[in-house]
């Protein structure tokens, strides 16, 4: 049996560094403006299956982190609800509080406090809060600005479609794609230091083609690529696999990366930046008068569908039959990969049908019309007129 409320939050609590007694509620002292973000984790539609707790409890973390990240943040403080499922075990509860707790020491914030329940299934809401004078927008991006991206895209999705699809690749490949997809880095620091020079930021989780539609329509400008930020090896990968590979890199998400636009004037100083901290980047593209994500090719211009993850859309890891759109293996797999229906399998000459059950006696309800059939009519006879009956009128009596 596994642990009840109280011993679940007391076991958040200690592996969380959280002092005092429960309360309804946490006091904090922060005298700047306070900028808040938060995400929730579930496990249908978030979590491949055979993750362990701590990589899942690290992932809701990281996509918070990297919400803050985004605006040039750095969180500070920290709530998170966790729902359980009613078979949790101990060892999955530790499990948790440990990945929670590592994430909050590498990324510098401390929880306070939070809230645990039961459910159907593991759920994480974890909030941040942190200081801040000003957060980069969505929609600043003005016509003339470059359009950049942190990192590489790709490997998230390549890791999901080995970890689930079964696609076949080089074993330093599979390692790099898959913890990127199961341990997930956020670009806090590059983010904050770089923040002040950029026009707009957003982070990359729901996927390089939504990021990109949602920044331009907020901007009312034109979004114009002339690159792919695709990761060495993505390509290959996907060629090997009979797998789409701009989909790979445009639509399957989770790569907790940035995307942000800055004045052509700003990019000597923000690659200065990105190199101090260790943090790859590249131009893709450039923010036009117009409206819409495009891409420049050697057939011309073509228009880039938003193919991004939407929440709400009842797609899930867990059902096979609305693939999951940040979990595109069904969409991408080769149809030599599908799993196929087993054959019908024929019966054998030993086998003996089954018996013919008698014809079942339908009793008629009241009120309803029997449902028996109609018992068979014999041919008709041509029917006589019947006479008319004549009564005599009485006769009057005459007077004498």
């Amino acid at each position: 049996m596994g642990p009840d409320e109280r011993e679940a939050v007391r076991i958040f609590r200690a592996r969380l560094g959280c002092r005092g007694e429960q309360e309804d509620a946490e006091l904090v002292r922060l005298g700047r403006g306070i900028a808040f973000a938060v995400d929730t984790l579930t496990e249908g539609t978030d979590v491949p299956p055979g993750s362990v707790p701590r990589d899942i409890a690290w992932k809701a973390v990281v996509s918070c982190t990297s919400d803050l990240a985004a605006k040039g943040v750095r969180p500070r403080y920290g709530l998170v609800s966790v729902t359980l499922p009613l078979d949790c075990t101990k060892n999955t509860v530790s499990g948790l509080a440990g990945g929670l707790a590592a994430a909050a020491k590498k990324f510098g914030f401390k929880f306070v406090g939070g809230d645990t329940g039961g459910g159907a299934e593991l759920s994480i809401s974890v909030f941040l809060a942190g200081p801040a004078d000003r957060i980069v927008p969505r929609g600043g991006a003005r016509s003339g600005d470059m359009i950049y991206v942190t990192g590489p895209f790709g490997y998230p999705s390549a890791g999901l479609q080995i970890i689930m699809g079964g696609a076949s690749s080089k074993k330093g490949f599979a390692a790099r794609a898959i913890r990127a997809q199961l341990r997930p880095e956020p670009r806090l620091e590059f983010g904050a230091c770089a923040a002040r020079l950029l026009t707009s930021c957003m982070d990359s989780s729901d996927g390089l083609s939504s990021t990109l539609h949602e920044m331009a329509r907020q901007s009312g400008t034109r979004y114009t690529l002339y690159r792919l930020p695709a990761g060495a090896g993505i390509m290959g990968f996907a060629s090997d696999n009979g797998l789409d590979g701009d989909s790979l890199v445009l639509d399957g998400g989770e790569e907790f990366e940035l995307v942000f636009t800055a004045h052509p004037r700003n990019r000597k100083r923000i690659e200065k930046t990105a190199r101090k901290l260790g943090v790859p980047m590249q131009e893709i593209g450039r923010v036009e008068q117009g409206r819409g994500v495009w891409l420049a090719s050697g057939d011309g211009m073509r228009r880039i569908k938003d193919g991004g993850w939407r929440h709400l859309s009842g797609q899930s890891f867990l059902n096979p039959k609305r693939p999951c759109r940040r979990c595109p293996v069904q969409k991408l797999a080769p149809a030599s990969r599908r799993q196929k229906s087993p054959p019908k399998r024929r019966p054998s000459q030993k086998q003996v049908p089954p018996m013919q059950a008698p014809p079942r006696q339908v009793h008629p309800r009241p009120g309803r019309p029997s449902q028996r059939p109609a018992p068979s009519r014999k041919p008709e006879q041509p029917s006589q007129k019947p006479r008319r009956r004549v009564h005599p009128r009485p006769r009057r009596q005459t007077k004498s």
